[in-house]
């Protein structure tokens, strides 16, 4: 099927091969011509226009789900959170919460995880955005795309191809390691611990330094203290918190020549 003409030379030439074939009498043609192309130009326009908000209005939609599964990968629910953008009108900073209240998708069950069928998505929305989540979908809860979750959200998020076309793709990509799930961030900071206090808040009247220089005590006096390991007092501001021992002195004055 070929496309409709929109320029002013493509308007002026389907108008004259249509008066050609009507057959207008030749003193009849610039009139009519000039009221059929004006009238075509219109309907160009308000087409471009019309095609223009659908793709704007897609390109929403893609943002917006591409934003949930983001907040829900940084609290290793990134499965559920697609479930949740796909089903609900909600974004990155409402659905935080709702999905932070949700299993971990290794511990959901297999229901929670399943990705809703293009018809069964959310009715909310526009033609382009109800199409735009049917396509999404489409992509996401096929099979290609079950074992190769990460790549199948950023095709379909960042792209508007067609959803074969993108599964053409993930068919010839390997599967990802199952092991590679994420931690939400409650795991991260048990993990990984406490990076000494936090003086957002309250400075206590101390300068940068000395708040960094606190922080760093703290940290390292915590640290030994969860190895089973002994440390100096770190002082007031933290001042001896760094200090390195004897041995180390020695190392550092002999390099420097002074021994």
């Amino acid at each position: 099927m070929t496309s409709k003409p929109t320029t002013y030379a493509e308007i002026a030439a389907a108008v004259d091969e249509e008066l050609l074939k009507r057959g207008t009498p030749y003193q009849e043609r610039p009139f009519l011509r000039s009221q059929l192309i004006a009238a075509r130009e219109r309907d160009a326009a308000e087409t471009a226009k019309a095609e223009a908000a659908r793709q704007a209005d897609a390109a929403a939609e893609r943002q917006r789900i591409g934003a949930v599964i983001r907040a829900g990968l940084n609290r290793g629910r990134p499965r559920q959170a697609a479930r949740l953008a796909l089903l609900a009108p909600v974004g990155a900073d409402a659905s935080a919460a709702i999905i932070q209240a949700l299993p971990l998708d290794r511990e959901a069950e297999a229901s929670a995880l399943a990705m809703p069928a293009p018809d069964a998505c959310g009715t909310f929305g526009s033609d382009a955005a109800r199409a735009e989540r049917r396509r999404i979908a489409a992509i996401l809860s096929h099979e290609v795309a079950a074992e190769r979750f990460k790549a199948a959200v950023g095709l379909a998020t960042t792209t508007d191809m067609p959803a074969d076309a993108i599964l053409s793709v993930l068919a010839t990509m390997p599967a990802e390691p199952k092991a590679e799930l994420a931690m939400d961030l409650e795991e991260r900071h048990r993990q990984c611990g406490s990076f000494g206090p936090d003086f957002t808040g309250s400075t206590g009247g101390r300068s940068g330094a000395e708040q960094s220089r606190a922080m760093w005590a703290e940290a390292i006096a915590r640290a030994n203290r969860e190895a089973g390991a002994t440390s100096p007092d770190a002082g007031p501001s933290g001042a001896n918190a760094l200090a390195l021992d004897q041995q180390s002195l020695d190392r550092l004055a002999a390099a420097r020549g002074k021994r």
